[in-house]
């Protein structure tokens, strides 16, 4: 079987008896069940680089993923999220200024849009120096 209602991040706890065709309990289970945290791994951000353009960031590609957001710290030093999700594994940042200094990060996404990984929480950062 397979739980659909299952989010990120939470912990499941499952287990398992038998039953027969009539619907009759025909064995004991494990009452501490056995138990998972539902998530994809976290992408890692592999390469920054400076472009005439922008930052070039690049990142792993998680299996069974294709679209990804891509998060930003401003100024305040909190995460913002750039206003387009990624299919791929690779975005330039055009936004950015001379020597200023930008960190990133990435989460992978499900097809509904939901993050289902977690992120490097410090971040990736590069100073902007345009070639």
């Amino acid at each position: 079987m397979v739980d659909k209602a299952v989010r990120y991040g939470r912990s499941e706890t499952y287990t398992v008896r038998a039953v027969n065709y009539k619907g009759d309990v025909m064995s004991g289970y494990v009452s501490a069940g056995s138990s998972t945290v539902y998530g994809v791994a976290t992408p890692n951000i592999t390469s920054l680089k400076n472009t005439s353009d922008g930052i070039k960031i690049t990142w792993n590609k998680i299996s069974g993923v294709s679209t990804y957001r891509v998060y930003y710290k401003n100024s305040s030093g909190e995460w913002r999220s750039f206003k387009t999700d990624v299919t791929g594994t690779a975005m330039t940042d055009t936004a950015v200024k001379q020597g200023r200094s930008e960190t990133y990060t990435v989460r992978a996404l499900d097809k509904n849009g939901n993050t289902i990984s977690d992120y490097n929480h410090s971040g990736s950062t590069i100073v902007y120096q345009k070639p």
